[in-house]
Formats: structure tokens, sequence, C-alpha cells
């Protein structure tokens, strides 16, 4: 908080109170001292205050040597609230037709529209460069889509949304994400009995078990052809 004076000698203190109107919330009280006919104060803590617009009086006052006063104030809004999430994800396990085109959608509370939202793709690896996209704020939402993480390594990745409001308030969520760029193959093929036909197959007494290169999703059959006349 700065300002200036006239007809006011150097060297006289002013006076400078911040209230709410609350009297469950002391006010603050600082002093300084007039230089060069202008005065400031630098590091007030007003974090006791709970936030609004035009919800602190300033009011800055001071006395000349005949003992003239003079006073003047202003009113001052505070915000320290804002808030960004990342919307859940439902497919979380990117293959590598989906790593070309992943979209991400998430919301923002106390964050002004037309306000940033950037959001890094990282998988940790100083090798690789992160991905960087950027989102606007529209009605308290934002979306990026088309994203290409073919760059990064397979495995976790981290994603990183940040923001911030018009008064400076930074806040940021974090998710996950898992890459696999790597086809499975089948391990393995088991079959019991070992020599079949066509009438083994028919009444059921067949099993055909398929070992992968890695974890499947279960709840996907698997497709078999079976060429019994090789």
């Amino acid at each position: 908080v700065e300002g200036t004076v006239s007809g006011v000698e150097n060297g006289r203190t002013v006076t400078v109170v911040i209230s709410d109107g609350d009297t469950a919330t002391p006010d603050i009280t600082e002093t300084t001292t007039i230089t060069g006919q202008s005065w400031s104060i630098s590091g007030l803590d007003v974090s006791n205050f709970a936030d609004g617009d035009d919800v602190l009086t300033l009011t800055a006052s001071v006395t000349d040597l005949a003992g003239n006063p003079a006073d003047d104030t202003a009113t001052l809004s505070l915000d320290s609230a804002a808030g960004i999430a990342i919307d859940p994800i439902s497919d979380v396990d990117l293959s590598v037709a989906e790593q070309t085109a992943v979209t991400l959608s998430g919301t923002v509370t106390d964050v002004e529209d037309g306000q940033t939202v950037t959001l890094i793709f990282s998988d940790g690896d100083t090798a690789t460069t992160d991905v960087t996209e950027t989102a606007t704020v529209t009605n308290g939402t934002w979306t990026v889509s088309g994203v290409n993480l073919t760059n990064l390594t397979d495995g976790s990745i981290d994603v990183t949304a940040s923001v911030s409001d018009l008064a400076s308030n930074e806040v940021e969520d974090v998710t996950d994400l898992t890459l696999d760029s790597v086809n499975p193959t089948i391990a393995s093929i088991i079959a019991n009995p070992s020599l079949i036909d066509e009438s083994t197959v028919n009444d059921g007494t067949f099993t055909l078990t398929l070992n992968y290169s890695e974890d499947m999703d279960t709840s996907v059959d698997p497709t078999i052809e079976l060429d019994l006349n090789p």
C-alpha cells in the first residue's frame, strides 16, 4: 500500500488501518513515515480476513506539525481461493492407436473464464521432452483434445493441470496414464488333449490354453480359429 501527502512535513507518521467491519476479526494497523511527500507499507498479511469483493476498508491518516489531521479511504477485494480438477478418465491404459489423440477435460472453481489451463504430460525420463498443451476456461470447464503422446516412453505418465486466477492464485491437479505401445504376443499354446479331431472339439472335451506375453483384458474373449485339416 502506498500514497502521497501534501502540506505534511517529512518524517510525520502515517497510520494505516485495514478492517472488514467484523468485530470478531481484529483490524490490522501499521505505520510508516513520510519521505519526499510519499509513504508506503509492504508485507501486509490480510489472510485472516474472508474473501469477497470490496470487503476491506483501508484508512490512511496523518497529522501535520500544526496538528491538522487528514485521512483517505479505499476498499480492497480479497480472492485467495481457486481450484482445478481433472475429470475421471475411463480408460487410463493407452494403446498405440489411442496415444495419438488423447482427450482430457476438467473443471475449475473460482477461476475466471478466459484463464489458461496448462497441462504437462511427463514420463519422468530426461531423455524425452514433456508434452505441454493449453486450454481456455469456459463456463468453469476446460478441454484438450488430439494430444499426441507417442514421443513419450512406455509406462506411467504423470499428468499435471495447472491454472491461475486473476488474483494470481495458482492451483494444480494431477493424475496418471499408462502408455503401452507394444502389441501382445501369444507366448505359448497348450492343447488338451494334444491330439484332437473334429469330434473332440464338438463334444466339449477339448481345452485350449493361451499364454500371452503380458496381462490381457479378461473382459474380452479371444477369437480362435482351428484348422483341423492343415
